[in-house]
């Protein structure tokens, strides 16, 4: 019981840290700024959906090279492959969208 406690009171306060930052009174950041934090943001993403797309697609090709002709094996893997194209699309999708809310707020 007591390590319980003691537990959610820490995961409490570490969750309430990034508030406090919150709480400071500044100044609203310049346009310029939020589309650099918008475009570092995608970047970070783009380059971990294609990592993970790629990993996807090389565990596709083990699966469905060690399948021996089983007919599960051989969807689970194509459905990898699926499900990677859609996650490079859906970055590269992304990375259009901030590069047109880029142009359309700094032009």
């Amino acid at each position: 019981m007591k390590k319980t406690l003691l537990l959610s009171i820490i995961a409490l306060s570490v969750l309430s840290v990034p508030f406090l930052g919150l709480a400071q009174d500044r100044e609203l950041p310049e346009t310029a700024d939020l589309v650099a934090v918008m475009k570092t943001i995608a970047n970070w993403l783009f380059t971990i959906l294609m990592a993970a797309a790629a990993i996807s697609i090389v565990a596709a090709g083990f699966t469905f090279l060690s399948s021996g002709g089983d007919a599960d094996k051989l969807a689970t893997a194509r459905n990898w492959v699926m499900y990677a194209l859609v996650g490079v699309l859906v970055a590269l999708l992304a990375q259009v969208l901030v590069n047109f809310v880029d142009n359309m707020i700094t032009s």
